[in-house]
């Protein structure tokens, strides 16, 4: 059973003799054999009195330990402390293939999101440029009174501009609270037929991940408005000298 386990399972780390207090199972296939250290033990092996729990794992005749720890600093100390004999790794490390795939996941995200965006573009693209013909009238007096080409430019720039920023900053809202909602309520289940730690599809709110969807945003309707204000206005002005 479990204390037969944990009573053949001592270790000999750092010169300390070292035995297992604790069984520690998530997930099998990466967590297989985990133990957890006390806190003396880590104190002891770390030579610091304000060590965090260590796990330890048996990894291909070696020790792989994974620690709470943040810094790059005491996976040298363990590794130093432990020598040659044992495997160290950070839990990054350990689900190297996983985090990757993670990652790769999130990036097809942003250039699906991307590819969104452009997309849409085109109907703001379609109201600019109607607004431009329906404002012709408009425009005319604005000449008249002394306005140049450069500024009516620059009010169809900021009028998409602004459509582009609003609909960014209020598509930002409903998703930040699909996202609070799903992190707090666990609104998308994984369901009951799987072995599942969590009952709720995992979701975390991160600021970098708004700022650039926000850039993102900004960046394509700046583009999108700044050739449909001088475009469109470019064209009127060529009309307008034939018809002269």
């Amino acid at each position: 059973g479990i204390d037969g386990a944990l009573n053949g399972f001592n270790l000999t780390l750092g010169g300390h003799a070292v035995d297992a207090e604790g069984l520690h199972v998530g997930a099998q296939h990466a967590e297989v054999g985990v133990h957890l250290l006390g806190i003396v033990h880590a104190q002891l092996i770390l030579h610091a009195e304000d060590a965090d729990k260590l796990v330890v794992e048996q990894h291909d005749g070696g020790i792989a330990v994974l620690h709470d720890i943040e810094g790059d600093d005491h996976l040298a100390i363990l590794k130093d402390v432990l020598g040659e004999d044992y495997k160290v790794y950070d839990q990054y490390e350990q689900q190297e293939t996983l985090y990757k795939m993670m990652k790769a996941e999130k990036l097809a995200v942003y250039l699906i999101l991307t590819f969104i965006l452009i997309m849409a573009t085109f109907n703001m693209i379609g109201a600019l440029s109607m607004l431009i013909t329906d404002k012709r009238k408009d425009i005319s007096i604005l000449k008249a009174m002394g306005a140049d080409t450069n500024l009516i430019k620059k009010i169809f720039f900021n009028e998409g501009l602004l459509v582009s920023v609003v609909g960014g900053l209020l598509g930002l809202a409903l998703g930040i609270i699909a996202v609070l909602a799903q992190q707090y309520f666990g609104i998308i289940r994984l369901g009951n037929g799987g072995n599942y730690i969590i009952d709720a599809y995992p979701v975390a709110l991160e600021l970098a991940d708004v700022a650039l969807v926000f850039f993102t945003i900004t960046i394509i309707g700046s583009l999108a408005s700044f050739f449909t204000a001088n475009k469109s206005i470019k064209n009127m002005d060529d009309v307008s000298l034939n018809a002269r």
